[in-house]
């Protein structure tokens, strides 16, 4: 039996046995079961953040494809560029996350396409 099944829900308990009504016994399962409400939070913010992580690069290299092909110093080309940077911050910011293993690529792989973003920025 799973600890998620309706039988270990404490408050619905009808049972007399010894078992279900020590204090000690139901604090443990209570904690076994916030243990496992827990793991599923943190699973489920792991793959949010790869999600975003995803989004960003998948931005940021939208933006180096298009940046060489707009007029530089344009509306758009700074429109774009300020997209990118903002994606690039994102990532930079988010970059202390890689140690949990959540981004498969690792953010070394994208260090360059930040700096050199980053880099056309600051030239504006």
């Amino acid at each position: 039996m799973i600890l998620t099944d309706a039988f270990w829900e404490l408050e619905y308990f009808q049972s007399q046995e010894p078992w279900a009504v020590t204090p000690a016994i139901r604090d443990g399962i209570s904690a076994q079961q916030n243990y496992h409400r827990a793991l599923e939070e943190i699973q489920i913010l792991a793959s949010e953040v790869t999600r975003y992580v995803n989004y960003n690069i998948t931005r940021l290299d939208q933006v180096q494809q298009l940046l060489p092909n707009v007029t530089f110093g344009s509306a758009i080309h700074l429109h774009i560029q300020h997209l990118g940077v903002k994606s690039a911050f994102a990532l930079q910011s988010l970059k202390c996350l890689d140690q949990l293993s959540v981004n498969p690529t690792g953010f070394e792989d994208i260090e360059k396409s930040i700096k050199g973003i980053i880099d056309i920025a600051k030239l504006n």
